[in-house]
């Protein structure tokens, strides 16, 4: 029985799979939708960054003699050209990419991997690109994505693969359980996530601050922070991906991801179950915690107040670690989350990363699948952690981390229940994105709580 029907589990994140139990969940959603058409925005037939086009930052150093034969090297004489399209941004959790792949060139002579990192319009390129049979080899691509295109028989299945290598024994249950669907291995994903409450450790101590605990703490000290002209939380509204992200934060306190699931299969959010999520927000910005100009604000920018002591409060997960560290601001996290209603469905939430997938059009699956394997052992995963931020899906890989916040994450990841989990990547874009509308008409005022609800259910119209 789903976690939609059945009486609510407390099952942690980590130990029992809960991933498994949602993706069950949604089960019954996509089995009603066409199985060959994901529900991801279609791009123009002219997408700014086509598949055939890799962005500058495409590897492109020839393969060197390696020092002992590959298995997955080329026949004699052949160059095997493999894509790799990742969401990462070039700059940021991708810059170490090229090294790596230039290490496995490196060792695999015939071999040349193009790297494609973080370009516009990533989601709908590769929509049109899995739809148009000339996809990437290597995806990159969100939990949701994959189970849509899985559902629309458009990835390989590596069950085989990745049993055979043992790596499915060496990944945190929950990241193997979070790219599994119907018995079978679909993907590898590279990170698990720990919602952290960030927050100024030397503004704080500037105004005397304690640590609030509850909602009515946070009213306390939002007073004390706003008379010293400040903002107590900045999220950075104005990008659509930051107000959709935000409701990871309220969601599983005040409902729980169970109650968004269960209105998305039975395509109704406008319930009066749900007006007490968005009336969050309308309560935040009334009892001065939010502010209205917050949705003039980029997420970037509100990044950058907290680390100038501009505003103090930061709620998010540990996938903005990376972003948190480059402030060098001594940025901190709240051991535990404030309680933002007297008796929360649960108290942290917390999901998994970016799905590494090989689409089922890719004429190299061999190659590709070994240069998977090896990017998932931890020699090179700790490369790739010590310079993100992340939170590796490989507990050998996790023993490289030095960040306190992220050795903090690491130590947390048990505490996510299934009520908890990234409720964004477990319903179709077009929904994620109209809550987020949602979450930015009702922070500057333009909409109630009431009729935000309509706005989300009209998706279901179009």
């Amino acid at each position: 029985m789903s976690l939609i029907t059945r009486p609510q589990s407390r099952r942690r994140f980590i130990g029992a799979g809960a991933l498994t139990i949602l993706a069950t969940a949604l089960a019954a959603c996509s089995s009603s939708s066409p199985a060959a058409s994901p529900t991801q925005p279609a791009a123009s037939s002219a997408p700014a960054n086509t598949p055939a086009s890799p962005a500058a930052n495409s590897i492109t150093t020839p393969a060197a003699a390696a020092t002992k034969p590959a298995a997955a090297a080329a026949p004699s004489g052949q160059t095997i050209n493999l894509r790799f399209w990742t969401y990462y941004e070039a700059t940021a959790r991708a810059s170490q990419f090229p090294a790596l792949i230039k290490k496995y060139e490196d060792a695999n002579p015939g071999i040349k991997i193009d790297l494609n990192a973080g370009f516009a319009n990533y989601s709908p390129t590769v929509h049109t690109a899995m739809l148009g049979g000339d996809p990437a080899d290597l995806l990159g691509i969100t939990q949701y994505d994959m189970r849509e295109y899985q559902g629309g028989n458009l990835l390989a299945d590596l069950t085989d693969t990745v049993k055979q290598s043992g790596l499915d024994q060496k990944l945190y249950p929950a990241a193997m359980a979070g790219t599994t669907m119907s018995g079978k291995v679909w993907g590898l994903t590279d990170a698990l996530r720990f919602g952290m409450w960030f927050y100024n450790p030397t503004a704080f101590k500037e105004l005397n601050l304690q640590i609030p605990s509850t909602y009515t703490d946070l009213v306390g000290i939002s007073k004390t922070i706003r008379n010293a002209g400040k903002y107590p939380i900045l999220w950075g509204l104005k990008d659509l991906s930051m107000a959709t992200n935000v409701l990871q934060v309220i969601i599983p306190q005040v409902v729980g991801t169970s109650a968004i699931l269960k209105a998305s299969a039975a395509k109704n959010y406008n319930v009066p179950e749900l007006v007490p999520v968005l009336d969050m927000f309308r309560k935040m910005v009334d009892d001065k915690i939010l502010d209205q100009s917050d949705t003039g604000i980029t997420g970037q920018d509100a990044r950058a107040m907290l680390g100038k002591g501009d505003s103090l409060m930061y709620p998010s997960a540990s996938y903005d670690i990376g972003n948190i560290i480059i402030l060098k601001a001594g940025i901190d996290a709240f051991k535990e989350p404030v309680l933002l209603v007297d008796k929360p469905v649960v108290k942290y939430w917390g999901g998994i990363g970016q799905c590494y997938c090989i689409a089922k059009a890719s004429k190299q699956f061999d190659a590709t699948a070994k240069f998977l394997l090896w990017w998932f052992q931890p020699e090179q995963l700790k490369v790739q952690i010590e310079k993100s931020g992340l939170v590796s899906s490989e507990p050998e890989a996790n023993t490289a981390i030095t960040d306190p916040l992220s050795k903090f994450a690491v130590a947390n990841l048990d505490k996510v229940p299934e009520d908890g989990l990234f409720w964004n990547n477990y319903v179709p874009t077009a929904e994620s994105q109209a809550w987020g509308k949602a979450v930015q008409a009702v922070v500057n005022k333009q909409r109630t709580p009431q009729q935000a609800l309509q706005d989300i259910q009209a998706v279901f119209n179009k």
